[in-house]
Order: structure tokens, then C-alpha cells, then sequence
């Protein structure tokens, strides 16, 4: 099993912690909410990696990035 790296996701004040197998990459998808983000930036602090996602400026489908889930891992 990978080892798994915390991650902290910021939504325009509201966070969530996810524990994650790989990074995200900017321009990656995630949904929260009901909604889909786009990572706009990564950095990493003392305990793990921030990930700062914004809504998508572009809302149509087929947008650039991967779609990401970001849900707790080994449910």
C-alpha cells in the first residue's frame, strides 16, 4: 500500500483534510460540495501539503486537468 501524505484543501474560506497517495496537480480538478475547483496552487507547510483551489473560469465540460477526487482514502 502507498503511504499516504496529509493534504489540506482550501475552498474560498472553508477547508477539508484528505489523505492523499499522490499530489494534486495545478490545474487538477476536485469537487466539493456539489461543485467542481481547479488546484491554483500548492505549497507545504509543517505538517503537510496546502492545496489552494478556486472555482473554474472556464465552467464548461472538457476543461484542462484531471479530475481528482477528493475524498478520504482506504474507505
Amino acid at each position: 500500500m502507498a503511504s499516504l501524505e496529509q493534504y489540506t484543501f482550501r475552498f474560498d474560506g472553508e477547508s477539508e483534510v484528505h489523505y492523499l497517495a499522490r499530489a494534486p496537480e495545478l490545474g487538477d480538478r476536485v469537487s466539493h460540495g456539489r461543485d467542481l475547483w481547479v488546484v491554483a496552487d500548492l505549497s507545504r507547510d509543517g505538517v503537510g501539503v496546502i492545496v489552494v483551489c478556486r472555482p473554474p473560469t472556464n465552467p464548461s465540460p472538457g476543461g484542462n486537468g484531471r479530475a481528482v477526487e477528493a475524498h478520504i482514502a482506504g474507505r
